[in-house]
């Protein structure tokens, strides 16, 4: 079980489980923070083609989602990434202006 200050940073990681247990018994600024980040990663699925390599700039929102590579491990992941079944949400602040991941 989290402490309110563990969910208020969502530079915690969230399992799958987590993300469905907040949509069900989450308290109401959890469930919007969870929603938004849903919608943000169907934005960026949609805007992504074909191309072996995406490159994804600076964006106003807060979080930044991208589809995570295969072999990429989850060790060389920035420790402020929210896990999100296949898919990472990355808290800007920590990451570059320009984002580079190779699409497999």
């Amino acid at each position: 079980m989290r402490t309110r200050r563990e969910w208020r940073s969502w530079e915690t990681k969230l399992s799958t489980l987590e993300v469905k247990r907040v949509k069900r018994r989450g308290t109401r600024s959890q469930k919007k923070k969870v929603v938004a980040m849903e919608s943000e990663i169907r934005k960026l699925e949609r805007q992504i083609d074909g191309s072996e390599m995406m490159i994804i700039g600076l964006m106003s929102l807060r979080l930044l989602s991208l589809l995570v590579p295969v072999e990429l491990r989850l060790e060389q992941l920035p420790s402020a990434c929210i896990y999100h079944s296949k898919r990472v949400l990355f808290n800007l602040e920590s990451l570059s202006p320009l984002v580079y991941f190779t699409v497999l």
